[in-house]
């Protein structure tokens, strides 16, 4: 009779990824792994984390940077001359009195040029210094002038004009002029400028220019899709003006809200670019860091008494690669909290510790005088 053989299940033990991860993990906070890991694993895990690192210092500038509004130029209590010069505005344009037009995302219509008589530029009196195509003036001063190219002018060369002009001394009279002789080529007062396809505005407070904007009109329509593709300057501050009450306030408000909407958009573009200027600056600096450290930590070595004098120079970059991990994650936090120190954040805490790396790790080792 065949002898029964019960089979028996053996159990085969699974290799486990922990103690792999716990070994990478710790290197997040012990130098002495850190330095363990980069040295005995391959040099593309180097690359890869050192990558990784920089990715992580760029994520805080960069949304910081995309978070910023057009509207914040204005979302301040100097805003006043915005606040009610365009109110006045908006009560004194009409289809053709002060009317700025927009077609297909340009500037559109004809514009007269006007500039002030015996009032040319600073540097080259060839040039006359523009008159506003609208301004709102309080006991006597300019607050809030707007201006319009006549698509003839170059919009830099126009811009340099307004910010090299005051329409206060060009409205005076001959007489006036005389005592504003200092205050010639002082502008004090905010404006608008609108060019064939952008757009630039200045506040100003206490005769000081506080903030600025420029953009384009690109984007206008995704708040005001009800325009359509041909609209006026007074059709954006008007926008929905119907729907709130018809006190003074109210009306102010909504005024204001519809503008730094409008002010929102016409950024975008601005707001993208800056971005990725940031972007680039950023990633320029961090990689030139990180490498810069790599080549600190190979110097640390040289010493004649360094028991890590064997190391090579790509040695130093894999440690620093390593080294680069945490304080890119302790940049990105303390970026979001504080945004004003999300460009030097992860500069100063990896210097931090690449230099106790270096005093605690890298330190040649210690001599006898050879006494017993």
């Amino acid at each position: 009779m065949a002898k029964k053989v019960k089979a028996q299940l053996v159990k085969q033990k699974k290799n486990s990824a922990w103690p792999k991860i716990k070994e990478f993990l710790r290197t997040l906070w012990s130098n002495d792994a850190n330095m363990n890991y980069a040295l005995n694993h391959k040099w593309y895990w180097s690359v890869l984390i050192g990558i990784i690192s920089l990715i992580i210092t760029l994520i805080a500038p960069v949304v910081n940077a995309l978070n910023v509004k057009g509207s914040s130029y204005v979302g301040t209590a100097a805003s006043d001359p915005f606040y009610y010069g365009l109110f006045e505005y908006n009560k004194e344009a009409g289809d053709t009195n002060y009317a700025i037009k927009f077609a297909d995302g340009k500037l559109a219509g004809s514009y007269t040029f006007e500039t002030y008589e015996n009032y040319t530029a600073e540097k080259d009196e060839s040039k006359p210094l523009p008159k506003p195509y609208y301004s709102y003036i309080r006991q006597d001063l300019h607050v809030l002038d707007i201006y319009v190219t006549d698509l003839a002018h170059d919009d830099k060369t126009y811009l340099e004009l307004i910010l090299g002009s005051n329409p206060n001394y060009g409205d005076a009279s001959t007489e006036a002029r005389t005592s504003m002789e200092l205050e010639k080529y002082t502008r004090t007062s905010s404006f608008i400028f609108f060019s064939s396809d952008k757009i630039y505005s200045r506040l100003y407070a206490n005769n000081t220019a506080v903030s600025s904007i420029n953009g384009n009109y690109n984007h206008v329509l995704e708040a005001f899709s009800e325009l359509g593709s041909s609209y006026t300057f007074k059709d954006i501050l008007s926008h929905k003006l119907s729907d709130v009450e018809s006190t003074n306030l109210a009306q102010h408000k909504k005024i204001m809200d519809n503008y730094k909407a409008y002010s929102d958009k016409i950024y975008i573009d601005t707001k993208n670019e800056q971005a990725l200027i940031t972007l680039g600056i950023y990633a320029a600096i961090n990689a030139g860091v990180l490498l810069l450290m790599g080549f600190v930590i190979w110097l640390m070595c040289r010493g004649k008494n360094n028991p890590n004098r064997s190391l090579k120079i790509w040695h130093g970059w894999q440690i620093s690669a390593f080294q680069a991990l945490t304080p890119s994650i302790l940049a990105l936090i303390i970026g979001f909290i504080m945004a004003q120190f999300a460009a030097m954040g992860f500069v100063l805490v990896y210097s931090f510790r690449v230099m106790y790396l270096s005093m605690k790790y890298l330190r040649p080792a210690p001599q006898t005088d050879g006494r017993r």
